[in-house]
């Protein structure tokens, strides 16, 4: 099947922004971890450090899991069209795990901004 220019750009666009966020929150993911285990400064020293870092962490993590999702239901759509009718980027199959990801990383993001300012000025 034959995608129209528009189609194609939109499936490529949503497949490019979901790998760009998969590799982002992998890479903080990895080096926080590193950071934090051999800096002093940044080692979480009150419950409330350790959750929020956690938190960040989870929400770094699922945003990367719900990414994966995104790109399987992405190949999902584009493989299961048959016959005239486009695939649709709008599909629910996308947008719910491509959505998600989107808002969770931000969300992990905060976090982590919150906890090393919290840790360094705090």
């Amino acid at each position: 099947m034959d995608l129209d220019k528009s189609t194609e750009k939109s499936f490529e666009y949503a497949r490019d922004t979901s790998k760009l966020l998969i590799t982002l929150s992998t890479a903080i993911v990895a080096f926080c971890a590193t950071v934090v285990t051999e800096s002093k400064v940044l080692m979480p020293q009150t419950n409330g450090q350790r959750i929020l870092l956690a938190i960040s962490w989870i929400t770094f993590l699922a945003s990367t899991a719900l990414g994966v999702w995104a790109q399987l239901a992405i190949t999902d759509v584009l493989g299961s069209a048959i016959g005239p009718n486009q695939p649709s980027i709008w599909n629910r199959k996308i947008t719910v795990p491509l959505i998600c990801e989107i808002v969770l990383f931000p969300i992990g993001l905060l976090a982590l901004v919150i906890y090393t300012s919290w840790r360094v000025f705090g």
